[in-house]
C-alpha cells in the first residue's frame, strides 16, 4: 500500500486555507497572508498566542510551521514543532493525528522518533474513527507491519488487517531438479528454485485464529474470504486446486469443492466445478465445467448448472445455454431466454445484445473481445427482454 510521505502532508496543510476548519477563520486568514507575503516572522507570534490558548488548529499550524519553515529570522525547529502537533493530536485533531501516526510510521531521527507501528497504529486509529478513511488504510497497514515486526520471522508476510483480521503467510523453498533432453540427445540438467506458500490468519492480538495450512486465503469481506487446498497463489488471487469460504472464527463454511470462486459482486459470487484455467489466454482464463452463485456466507443459492455466467449487475446476470446467452435474477429465474448469440452486462437499466453477432480481438490476437465488423443483428433490450434501440 503506496503511504503519502510527511514532507508532502506538512507543505498540503500550510497551503490549504480551508484545512483548519471554522473556528478564528480571521485569525487564520491573517497567519495565511502573512505566509503567503513571506511575512513569516510577523506571522509567528499570532500562532503562538492562538497555540497557547488551546486551540488545536493553531497548535497543528504551528506545528507544522516549525517543522517546514526557515529563513533569516527564523530558524526550523523540528522538537518544538513536534511538540505542538501532539498537542492538537492529543485534543483530537484529526490532521495532527494522522500526521503523528505518519512520523511514528516512518521514523524521523531528527525528531528523535524511531519507528513505532504500534504507536503509529494508535494515532491513525483516533483519526479513523472520526472517518478519515485514508488513516483506515493507514492503520491496517501499521497493524501489519507491527505484527510483522513482532512475529520475530515467524512470518514471512503479514498483510493489512481487514475486519479485525490479518492474513499471514510462510514461504517454503525448495530446489526442484529439471532435467531436458533435446535433439541429438542433448541433454541439459539445472535447478530451479521454487516456493510453497501457507496462509493463515492472525487477530488483532496475534492469536491464530487460521492456522497456515492453507494454500491461499483471499481478502476478508463481511466476515467471509475464499480460502483454497492445491492452488498457485499470488497476492491477490489463486488459480487451481479447490476453493471454498471461510468465517472469521476460521471455519469452513463453504466445503472445499469449488474449481474457481469468483470475487463477490451485488452479494454473490460465481463458482465452477469442472473447469479449467488456461493460462494461453488473458480475459477468458478459465473455460469448461459447470457455472452457479454462492452467497457471501457461502451458500449455494443458484445451482452449478450453466455453461458460463457472468457477475450480477443491476440485479441480472449473463448466463449461457446450449451456447446462447441470456439472463437470470437472484432467484436463478430466466428471465430474458437464451436467444442471444452475443450478450453485454446490463448498465443503466439496458444491455447490447445481438443474434448473428461475433466477438473478437483486434487482429486476431489477446485482449478483451469486441464486436468484429457488421456481422449479425445487434439491438439494446431492457431488464423485461424488449427491444429498445
Amino acid at each position: 500500500m503506496k503511504i503519502i510521505p510527511t514532507l508532502l502532508i506538512l507543505i498540503g496543510l500550510l497551503l490549504s486555507i480551508h484545512l483548519l476548519g471554522q473556528q478564528n477563520v480571521k485569525i487564520y486568514d491573517t497567519v495565511d497572508s502573512l505566509i503567503l507575503e513571506k511575512k513569516y516572522k510577523e506571522a509567528l507570534p499570532i500562532l503562538i498566542s492562538a497555540a497557547e490558548k488551546g486551540s488545536p488548529e493553531a497548535q497543528l499550524r504551528l506545528g507544522v510551521f516549525y517543522l517546514t519553515f526557515t529563513n533569516e529570522d527564523i530558524s526550523k525547529d523540528e522538537i518544538e514543532g513536534f511538540k505542538w502537533i501532539r498537542k492538537s493530536a492529543e485534543q483530537g485533531n484529526i490532521q495532527a493525528c494522522s500526521l503523528i501516526g505518519m512520523l511514528y510510521l516512518e521514523g524521523r531521527t531528527e525528531l528523535n522518533i524511531s519507528k513505532d507501528f504500534a504507536e503509529a497504529a494508535k494515532w491513525f486509529q483516533k483519526a479513523a474513527v472520526q472517518g478519515d478513511k485514508k488513516a483506515k488504510e493507514n492503520y491496517d497497514e501499521a497493524i501489519a507491519l507491527y505484527y510483522a515486526s513482532k512475529s520475530q520471522k515467524k512470518y514471512d508476510w503479514v498483510y493489512p488487517f481487514e475486519e479485525g483480521l490479518g492474513r499471514v503467510r510462510i514461504d517454503k523453498k525448495y530446489r526442484d531438479s529439471i532435467t531436458y533432453q533435446g535433439k541429438k540427445y542433448v541433454e541439459f540438467k539445472w535447478q530451479s528454485e521454487k516456493t510453497i506458500s501457507k496462509y493463515g490468519l492472525i487477530d488483532t492480538n496475534g492469536i491464530e485464529i487460521v492456522l497456515p495450512t492453507y494454500d491461499y486465503i483471499g481478502s476478508m469481506k463481511n466476515g467471509f474470504a475464499i480460502a483454497n487446498i492445491g492452488c498457485i497463489a499470488t497476492s491477490s488471487d489463486c488459480k487451481g486446486g479447490k476453493s471454498g469460504i471461510i468465517n472469521k472464527k476460521g471455519e469452513l463454511v463453504c466445503p472445499l469443492v469449488f474449481d474457481m470462486i469468483d470475487t463477490f459482486s451485488e452479494g454473490f459470487a460465481r463458482v465452477n466445478l469442472g473447469g479449467k484455467w488456461n493460462d494461453d489466454l488473458w480475459f477468458a482464463d478459465f473455460k469448461g465445467g459447470q457455472w452457479g452463485f454462492i452467497d457471501e456466507t457461502g451458500k449455494s443459492v443458484i445451482s452449478t448448472q450453466f455453461e458460463y455466467v457472468g457477475n450480477f449487475h443491476e440485479g441480472l446476470a449473463l448466463i449461457k445455454q446450449n451456447g446462447k446467452w441470456g439472463y437470470i435474477n437472484k432467484k436463478g429465474d430466466i428471465t430474458i431466454p437464451c436467444l442471444y448469440d452475443v450478450g453485454y452486462d446490463f448498465n443503466n437499466g439496458l444491455a447490447l445484445v445481438s443474434i448473428g453477432g461475433v466477438l473478437g480481438t483486434i487482429g486476431g490476437g489477446k485482449g478483451e473481445k469486441t464486436p468484429v465488423g457488421n456481422k449479425g443483428f445487434w439491438g439494446i433490450i431492457n431488464k423485461k427482454g424488449k427491444e429498445v434501440g
